[in-house]
């Protein structure tokens, strides 16, 4: 990590010696391309000369998760440095503050809210932007998935609230920014009562397409029946992107009124519009309109990709005669073939090793082609498994791990085993699989012979997993 220092002026402190001036040592950037391994690296801070920020500061002679004292090494009592931790946001420990008056504000939460309160009243939208985006971070919506991303230093409904001013704001920008935050999903009903009056009249009467739009995404897991007509204006709204945004809001109203919109916008004159209408087939799982998506694939751009991926979410008997058909399109053969073989691979066997087989022919041919000088490294880096030839690989493991030891005498399926072992490995998962595999098959001399050739993988020695599966220690 590259480290910098930076002058301050102390103006005000919270806790802490009560220094005129300190020197602050942080992170600023990366030292060098892919310089950073292991767990999230720490927060990368940059000041600008004659700004006002708060800041968390610790001695020097404290140690943390990524900083150790260097023992002996002296410093002075205004030299202090970042806490780094690891961060839930790239910029955590610094907050820019509007000006320099002093603080009134006698702890560390009552100092950022009152802070960021006056950035979100300020006339620079840029400051408003980054209060508003400051406040979203910092206080939890209840959902799960997403929660490690924020802190819980504020409560949302307050953080809302202070938002709910900004909802209409004239500046698009910042409007549908702090409309966003009230997209709150599964927990809308405990947060949203509130606001929906406020909610419910900016999508129906909003001062432009996009508040209205974003207020209706906002209103998420609510009753959307107050803002139906609302929502069917903007699938004709004279802007693409509005459009498209409207139609990926339909799986959130009755399926009759989804059915027909989509059916409609599928003969749309914009490309980003019909591929929204894919996109929204695929993710509201509407079995009715497979017959569009297959009119949507047939095209050759951005829609005939989302037509692709909406066929893949539904269930597989939905579907099976329309992947079959278009089993042979190059763009979406291993998938679609991945999706055919879920339940039962077998019918689909020969074709699935005949994908890593290809795969491996062109790596090959692609790294002989390279001009690199160290081809075979070259050559095992392409081969790095992942995305659809990780799914393929899967379901001919999956499958071979099924069978009867008695399916594996005389090599009968040494062509599959084979292929699994040259179609490379995300590290040393791939290899124990199949040295597992090996063992409880009864192949005894292959596990053997596996091993000794496969202790190393990526360069990294990974005997000791192989050690594991024995029952060693």
């Amino acid at each position: 990590m590259a480290v910098e220092a930076t002058q301050f002026k102390v103006i005000s402190v919270i806790k802490g010696p009560a220094l005129r001036e300190v020197t602050f040592f942080h992170y600023a950037d990366y030292a060098g391309p892919f310089a950073w391994s292991g767990p999230s690296p720490p927060a990368m801070m940059k000041f600008q000369l004659g700004e006002h920020y708060l800041v968390f500061a610790a001695s020097l002679d404290q140690t943390d998760a990524y900083y150790t004292p260097i023992v002996g090494s002296p410093h002075s009592a205004n030299e202090f440095r970042q806490i780094a931790d690891v961060p839930k946001a790239g910029n955590v420990g610094i907050l820019k503050t509007l000006d320099g008056r002093k603080l009134t504000a006698t702890s560390i939460k009552q100092a950022h809210w009152l802070e960021l309160n006056r950035l979100l009243n300020d006339s620079n939208p840029t400051n408003v932007l980054y209060a508003i985006s400051q406040l979203d971070g910092m206080s939890r919506k209840g959902e799960p998935y997403e929660e490690w991303r924020r802190s819980s230093d504020f409560k949302r409904p307050e953080v809302l609230g202070a938002l709910l001013p900004l909802t209409d704001h004239r500046n698009v920008e910042i409007a549908t920014r702090a409309l966003a935050c009230f997209e709150v999903g599964t927990n809308a009903p405990a947060l949203l009562p509130p606001f929906t009056n406020r909610l419910v009249k900016i999508a129906n009467q909003g001062p432009t397409s996009a508040h209205r739009l974003a207020a209706i995404r906002a209103l998420s897991g609510l009753d959307s029946e107050a803002v139906t007509n609302s929502l069917v204006a903007l699938l004709t709204d004279t802007n693409e992107t509005i459009r498209a945004g409207a139609f990926a809001l339909l799986p959130r109203f009755p399926v009759p009124l989804a059915e027909g919109a989509l059916t409609a916008g599928a003969q749309n004159s914009s490309t980003k519009v019909r591929a929204a209408v894919a996109d929204t087939i695929g993710a509201g799982n509407y079995v009715k309109l497979i017959p569009v998506l297959e009119m949507l694939w047939q095209e050759t751009n951005a829609v005939h990709t989302s037509a692709g991926n909406a066929l893949l979410k539904f269930d597989l008997p939905q579907v099976d005669a329309v992947l079959r058909k278009n089993l042979a399109a190059e763009d979406f053969h291993t998938r679609f073939l991945c999706k055919l073989a879920a339940d039962n691979p077998q019918p689909w066997l020969t074709n699935l090793v005949e994908v890593l087989k290809l795969r491996r022919e062109k790596n090959w041919e692609a790294a002989k082609n390279s001009g690199i000088k160290e081809t075979t490294n070259y050559f095992h880096a392409l081969m790095a498994l992942s995305g659809d030839n990780f799914e393929c690989w899967n379901r001919i493991h999956d499958y071979l791990v099924k069978l009867p030891p008695a399916a594996f005498q005389n090599g009968q399926l040494d062509w599959c085993l084979d292929v699994l072992e040259d179609a490379g490995n995300t590290g040393s998962r791939e290899p124990v699989m199949l040295y597992e595999l090996y063992k409880s098959k009864g192949l005894t001399e292959r596990a053997a012979r596996f091993r000794r050739e496969n202790g190393k993988c990526s360069g990294f020695d990974v005997t000791i997993y192989f050690d594991r599966s024995d029952g060693k220690k």
